[in-house]
Formats: structure tokens, C-alpha cells, sequence
């Protein structure tokens, strides 16, 4: 179960997120572009975190043990998926017609931070760390989306 949760569940919101768009009109579709904007730019600044600070994972520590069926590369810190999932989870307060899935992704980034220190991918404070990247993305996909509704 850990292993699943670990590598797939982005993959499945992001499906979730195109048969929403589908399903959604023209202001649906701006809470989703709010949305998916929180989570690239996460995923964008946990990357240059990543690469201005790299962190080892803990099986390069030789520390616990690595339960994942390949071998790991990139910096640890902070976690991707969390960090894109938060983000979502974050912005989709902000987003009128996507608050009910607020508490949801919020929740999934929980179980996916826990089964990604489990697999011993990340250090818990990989996890941590992935909060302030979601904070200030979906702050900053929010106040970009009111100021492009609002026009100034």
C-alpha cells in the first residue's frame, strides 16, 4: 500500500484535474488553471530548492531501509509530491467551485508524505519542508489568479 500511494497518486489527481476540466464551466476552469499554476510552480521551486541545496535521501545514508523497486537520484529536500499536493490542496480553498476538494488533497498529501518517509525516500523533515513551498505557491497562484479576475 505504501508503495502505491508513494508513486501514483499525483498521477491520479492530475487525471482527476482534466476529467474535472471536462466537466467544468468557464469559472470552474479558472479555479483549475489556479489550481494546476500552484502546482507547477511547487513542483518548479521544490526542483531549484533541490538543486541549490541538495540534501542526500536516506538510503544514501545507508539509514533504514530503501523498500523502493528502483534506485533513487535527485535531491531530497523538499518532497515533489507533497509539495504538489499541498499546493493543490492549499488552492483549492482559494477556488470557489473546488473548496470541498481542499481538505481531500490536503489529507492525500498526508498519507503521500508518510508513505514517502516509509519507503524511505525522504527524512520527515523532507516532508516539512515541502509546506512553505505549498504556502507561498498557492499564495502566490491566488493572488495571480484575483488580480487577472479583477483586472489590476
Amino acid at each position: 500500500m505504501g508503495l502505491s500511494l508513494a508513486y501514483g497518486t499525483v498521477w491520479l489527481v492530475g487525471a482527476l484535474l482534466l476529467v474535472l476540466w471536462r466537466l467544468s464551466g468557464a469559472s470552474g476552469r479558472k479555479d483549475l488553471v489556479m489550481v494546476a499554476t500552484a502546482a507547477v510552480t511547487a513542483l518548479l521551486v521544490s526542483h531549484l530548492w533541490g538543486l541549490l541545496w541538495p540534501q542526500p535521501r536516506p538510503a544514501a545514508l545507508h539509514m533504514g531501509v530503501q523498500l523502493s523497486p528502483w534506485p533513487l537520484s535527485g535531491a531530497a529536500m523538499p518532497s515533489d509530491e507533497v509539495a504538489v499536493l499541498l499546493a493543490m490542496g492549499l488552492s483549492a480553498f482559494a477556488a470557489r467551485q473546488l473548496d470541498l476538494l481542499g481538505f481531500p488533497l490536503l489529507t492525500l498529501a498526508l498519507v503521500v508524505g508518510w508513505s514517502r518517509v516509509y519507503t524511505g525516500e525522504h527524512f520527515p523533515y523532507d516532508v516539512l519542508a515541502s509546506l512553505p513551498v505549498a504556502i507561498g505557491c498557492s499564495m502566490a497562484s491566488a493572488l495571480r489568479a484575483a488580480h487577472l479576475t479583477h483586472g489590476k
